[in-house]
């Protein structure tokens, strides 16, 4: 007998691994030569259909909680998209249009009110385009209470000083919605909500101080 038994028959190699081991080793061969002359599908496990079916219904239990948090980030961050530019949105609109002269709006053909809304407008990447979203944009001014009154503001935006140095302007948008870009899951017992979410912002500050001072135009 030669030392690796490759002669023997294909269909034989299972019921003949015991004596083929004990032959090989009493000639003081490794095992090893053993097993590298029968070739691996010969003995490799089967993967049960049992082990299939337990795999899929785990791939099923994940993937769903997997798509509702998902969806939920998603919601979440178009949300938080349209909240953060709006409000940045408006505090440039503020920024800006408690500089505003006189001479700045001879010069553009407008008056406060409009510019600080255009500003708005062009800072807003969008989300307020055309003339329904300047529509949703509002420009208030306020008189301060006397100092060392606890009083409320009083609105003076429907008269034309109502613009006056170290008044406030507050500028908002208001009326703002947006639409959601997937169903909000709250139960799998219930259809996903996608109803529109509502949004706004609001920023304020003193008017500048000075004796060139802007038309008001039509406020808010």
């Amino acid at each position: 007998m030669d030392s690796a038994p490759h002669w023997y028959p294909v269909e034989r190699k299972l019921p003949m691994n015991l004596s083929l081991t004990t032959a090989t080793n009493e000639r003081g061969l490794e095992t090893k030569h053993l097993h590298d002359s029968i070739p691996r599908a010969s003995y490799a496990p089967r993967r049960s259909r049992r082990r299939k079916g337990a795999e899929t219904i785990e791939f099923a239990l994940t993937f769903l909680p997997f798509v509702a948090m998902l969806f939920l980030l998603v919601d979440s961050a178009w949300a938080i998209f349209a909240k953060s530019t709006l409000e940045y949105a408006v505090r440039a609109g503020v920024r800006q249009g408690i500089t505003i002269t006189g001479t700045q709006a001879t010069a553009a053909g407008s008056n406060q009110t409009a510019m600080v809304k255009a500003i708005v407008q062009s800072n807003a990447l969008g989300l307020l385009s055309g003339a329904t979203g300047l529509s949703e944009i509002k420009v208030n001014y306020f008189l301060p209470p006397a100092p060392g009154s606890n009083g409320a503001m009083t609105d003076v935006s429907t008269q034309t000083n109502g613009n006056a140095p170290l008044n406030v302007m507050q500028v908002s948008v208001q009326g703002y919605s947006i639409a959601s870009p997937v169903p909000r899951m709250f139960s799998w017992k219930t259809k996903g909500d996608g109803s529109a979410m509502a949004i706004g912002a609001v920023a304020a500050d003193l008017i500048e101080p000075g004796s060139d001072s802007p038309p008001i135009g039509t406020a808010p």
